[in-house]
């Protein structure tokens, strides 16, 4: 599988040569950050791209990093959140602080 950075096989985003991120402080272990974003107006095909494009930037700039997304019609969005977050409550070792 190809570095999702730079393209090339042989190392992933996370020894990836051509990376410019700073290096992780010891100090910076015990601050955890989270975002959370809603955007709306797009068809299922925008959707789709803006969700896979998203998860590609997250494995360049923060490979370690974890989430979970949902998407869908407005309307069922709430929901759809809702039953996501409960999945990966349950599924996830590091388990989301309520």
């Amino acid at each position: 599988m190809a570095c999702s950075i730079c393209g090339q096989t042989g190392h992933n985003a996370q020894t990836c040569p051509e990376t410019n991120l700073p290096e992780k402080k010891a100090d910076d272990s015990d601050d955890t950050y989270a975002v959370w974003m809603r955007y709306g107006g797009m068809n299922k095909q925008q959707a789709k791209e803006l969700r896979r494009q998203t998860e590609d930037l997250v494995d360049q700039i923060a490979p370690d990093a974890y989430g979970v997304s949902a998407a869908g019609k407005e309307k069922d969005l709430p929901e759809r959140i809702r039953k996501t977050m409960e999945n990966f409550k349950e599924s996830d070792p590091k388990k989301l602080e309520s």
